[in-house]
């Protein structure tokens, strides 16, 4: 492995079993899963902020939680700084859990509200026995510091209920940097904050970057953010990976369809301005039984016979600009 990757995922797949009920359990053999990740390879190099985006549904939470190993793998591997942690479990994952933390989409729901601040902060050192009791309220401290989480000796005692949408993000924030990790996978970090104060987590995000030497797999639907946080993006469509490149490139030369349409709904700060918004026809197919060939065919206004029938391969369009579409040039 590229001693510049952290994170290699190669070949990955994750299916959900389709509960049925009694009588068709005993009518039928046959199983049916959800194909959640299908078959998805791609790599975080360190110190970047790798972003995955898509629309809801398609996969890009899934992937979150396997690199987290919150998830099993139905099939693939993931490696982390050259180290195969596929089929890492038990004691072995829980040492092995601080290299990576993770910032859920909803910080309320991800809180315990029987915990106040300073226990949920310090909750993860004390999992891992990192430091005494002193030293643990120290480190706390100083994280809450870091992400402005002022003044402390008010908020540390405080619950859940009693803090705003920012601060609640801000504490989701410092747990997950509180045992130092090297990557972070933030999935929708602001989506639920208020419109004021979503800058100011993304500008703490990029600050928290260079201070932890971090590096981010940062989850959206929301492209406009993606372009001022991501370095590089990929696009996910119905649990496989469409186009990855470079964020300025793919903004600037979107090459799949889907990428287009995407785009093409991101608004522009000009009131004058007419943009024509490429919404993909139809309905997205289900995950159960996702469509052969290219999986977007059925929304696709350029498709062709052959994307009905053969699934495209990921190529290399231009300098690490990759694109899975026939029709790419």
């Amino acid at each position: 492995m590229d001693n510049g990757v952290l994170v290699e995922v190669k070949d990955l797949k994750k299916y959900f079993s389709v509960e049925t009920g009694f009588v068709e359990k005993l009518l039928t053999k046959e199983r049916n899963f959800v194909k959640a990740v299908d078959d998805v390879s791609f790599s975080i190099k360190k110190g970047e902020v790798m972003g995955l985006c898509g629309e809801s549904g398609c996969g890009k939470t899934t992937m979150g939680r396997l690199i987290m190993r919150l998830e099993d793998v139905t099939d693939g591997n993931i490696y982390f700084d050259g180290q195969d942690i596929t089929n890492l479990s038990g004691s072995e994952l829980t040492r092995f859990r601080p290299n990576m933390q993770m910032v859920f989409q909803d910080p309320h729901a991800s809180l315990n509200p029987r915990m106040s601040v300073g226990e949920s902060i310090g909750h993860s050192l004390a999992v891992q026995k990192l430091g005494n009791k002193r030293e643990r309220k120290e480190r706390v401290r100083e994280v809450m510091k870091r992400v402005a989480l002022t003044p402390v000796d008010d908020i540390i005692v405080r619950h859940p209920h009693l803090l705003s949408g920012g601060q609640k993000q801000r504490v989701v924030l410092a747990r997950a940097l509180v045992v130092n990790p090297k990557l972070v996978v933030a999935d929708e970090p602001i989506a639920m904050a208020d419109v004021s104060v979503r800058a100011l987590i993304l500008e703490l995000m990029l600050e928290l970057k260079k201070d932890f030497d971090l590096t981010y797999l940062f989850i959206t639907h929301d492209l406009a953010t993606a372009k001022y946080i991501c370095d590089r993006i990929a696009v996910m469509y119905l649990g496989v990976i469409v186009e990855l490149g470079d964020i300025d490139e793919v903004f600037m030369n979107p090459a799949h369809p889907y990428t287009e349409a995407l785009l093409s709904a991101v608004p522009v700060p000009d009131p004058k301005a007419r943009r024509q918004h490429k919404i993909p026809r139809g309905e997205i197919p289900s995950a159960v039984s996702p469509p052969p060939g290219c999986r977007f065919h059925t929304r696709c206004p350029i498709a062709i016979e052959i994307c009905k029938k053969v699934k495209p391969e990921m190529i290399d369009i231009r300098k690490g600009h990759y694109v899975a579409c026939h029709l790419a040039k």
